[in-house]
């Protein structure tokens, strides 16, 4: 009984990733689902978002706490390797 439950799943799971794995390569570069991953690597997810956001409304996100980056007041110190 197990061997037939587990020889379903693994049929079932193997379609859906057969569709998965089609879709991907087959839909257009702008259409294509996929490319989320490499875009969120690179820019970060939550500026991803907001930059989806701001296509989608036509304007910036409001912000009621102001930015989601918190900078330790050390970096407020910038130091030029010239004047070392």
């Amino acid at each position: 009984m197990y061997k037939f439950i587990s020889n379903m799943m693994r049929s079932a799971v193997n379609e859906a990733v057969d569709k998965m794995i089609k879709r991907m390569a087959r839909d257009p570069y702008t259409e294509n689902l996929f490319e989320w991953i490499p875009v969120t690597k690179k820019e970060g997810l939550i500026n991803m978002i907001e930059n989806v956001m701001r296509a989608t409304q036509g304007k910036p996100p409001e912000r009621p706490w102001g930015s989601h980056l918190h900078l330790s007041p050390w970096e407020k110190i910038l130091f030029n390797p010239v004047h070392l």
